[in-house]
């Protein structure tokens, strides 16, 4: 699938699909941003402000999955151990721990 590329641009109040675009050195102000997961989100060097994020498709799942497991007895432990490494920003996950 060919992506839409936006460069350096300004969006307000607007639904951008994160599957079919491209956004490099955009600012995006009150935007609902609408990811499915099918493809590696393209974003890089935007800002973001007072913006949602609307999660569909197999993210969506993966989401539910991750709220059944935080529910789970030992569950908390594991989803926190996630969010950790979103926080980290680490580009690898830690060995042996989620693959």
């Amino acid at each position: 699938m060919e992506l839409d590329l936006y460069e350096d641009q300004i969006f307000e109040n607007m639904d951008i699909d994160l599957d079919r675009s491209m956004l490099r050195g955009c600012v995006l102000r009150h935007c609902r941003l609408i990811y499915s997961g099918a493809i590696p989100a393209q974003v890089a060097d935007c800002t973001l402000d007072d913006c949602q994020i609307h999660f569909t498709g197999p993210i969506a799942n993966g989401l539910q999955f991750l709220q059944f497991i935080n529910g789970q007895p030992g569950g908390q432990d594991q989803v926190s151990a996630i969010v950790d490494f979103i926080v980290s920003g680490s580009a690898t996950l830690p060995a042996n721990r989620f693959s």
